[in-house]
């Protein structure tokens, strides 16, 4: 608890953002204990740290590229008195929280979000419909992932003891050639503005999670194309992340997966939701094209979003039921902001209400 303490304070620090001239050197006390002091300091040692025995040194930048390039994520902080989400990457800090600029600008970026889900009619599928309201669903996850934490706080203060599972995990689910892989790396762009690849699912892991847990980030872990049943971990991870590892003091990721693996056990069934994208896309060069046209354009979709997002979260009842409740209150803001109409395959209810992908199976 000691080190985790500390590097995420300096994780806090790193993401406070500065002048274009400053450079930031991070100062944190360390723990009396000299075992934890020793773990931090290996865990410091590739950005070279200086100071004393009570104190350490660090450059903020040197931090950020470090975690971004041993860990494979990138810094991410949700803050609710600022109201704005920052991100640590490639050694800066950007704001990713703004007030929408106009309506002709969120109107572009909703009609790009719509391009990219009218891709599913490139392919084939028993439900065009319900593969579009599926992507839109899991875009909404995704965009929510960096108020996971504080959704979980606001969840545990309202049922307690009750109920101390967190919100549940995503788990995209669905055979090759269904557009998963390509749907994770288009949402990561949305979020950050950066390309970024998921994780293989191979690399899956008990220490790589509680790694992230220790860093303090919101930065979402996402691992595509997991098998379940090869990994040892996977149980123990689900089932002790929210309930066992989680503190309201400590900053939490949120855990995203897809997998073409169709049967989960109960348990894992009550602690994940499903979401299946149920289409196949034959190789075309013509559609790649278009595909790529959309991953090179600009959309600051989700500095919009999360502005509606930190006003809705104040006032709104948090349901445990339903973890998107917060995203499709902001996520209508936006529609409402543009004057555009929401699509009819918007997904105004959870996706497990509106359609039961065991019985459609």
């Amino acid at each position: 608890q000691e080190v985790r303490k500390t590097i995420q304070e300096i994780s806090l620090a790193a993401l406070q953002p500065l002048g274009i001239s400053e450079e930031q050197v991070i100062a944190v006390r360390l723990p009396e204990t000299a075992s934890s002091r020793k773990q931090i300091e290996r865990f410091l040692a590739p950005v070279k740290p200086f100071g004393t025995q009570q104190e350490v040194r660090v450059d903020g930048a040197a931090f950020i590229r470090y975690v971004q390039e041993s860990h494979g994520f990138p810094l991410m902080h949700a803050d609710l008195q600022k109201t704005e989400v920052r991100l640590g990457i490639n050694g800066q800090v950007q704001i990713c929280t703004e007030p929408p600029p106009g309506k002709p600008q969120v109107d572009q970026a909703l009609s790009h979000l719509e391009d990219y889900f009218h891709t599913v009619d490139w392919g084939q599928s028993p439900n065009h419909g319900l593969a579009k309201t599926s992507m839109f669903e899991a875009l909404l996850y995704i965009f929510s992932t960096p108020f996971a934490h504080e959704f979980m706080k606001i969840k545990r203060r309202k049922f307690g003891v009750l109920d101390t599972r967190g919100p549940r995990f995503l788990y995209i689910f669905g055979p090759s050639q269904n557009g998963k892989s390509t749907f994770l790396r288009f949402a990561l762009k949305l979020l950050t503005g950066h390309h970024l690849q998921p994780f293989s699912g191979s690399d899956f892991s008990k220490r790589k999670i509680l790694n992230a847990l220790s860093i303090g980030t919101v930065f979402p872990l996402v691992f595509d194309d997991l098998a379940p049943g090869q990994k040892g971990s996977f149980e123990e991870v689900l089932k002790s992340f929210w309930e066992v590892w989680w503190s309201a003091e400590s900053v939490s990721p949120q855990i995203l997966m897809s997998s073409n693996v169709y049967n989960l056990k109960d348990w894992a069934k009550s602690r994940l939701k499903r979401i299946d994208f149920d289409v196949h896309f034959a190789p075309n060069e013509k559609h790649k094209e278009k595909l790529a046209e959309m991953f090179a354009r600009e959309n600051l979709i989700f500095r919009w979003f999360s502005y509606f997002y930190f006003q809705e979260i104040q006032t709104a009842q948090v349901s445990g039921d339903d973890e998107l409740c917060v995203a499709r209150l902001a996520m209508k803001k936006l529609y409402e902001f543009s004057d555009r109409s929401l699509p009819d395959y918007f997904p105004a209810q959870p996706i497990e209400r509106l359609y039961d992908p065991g019985r459609r199976h």
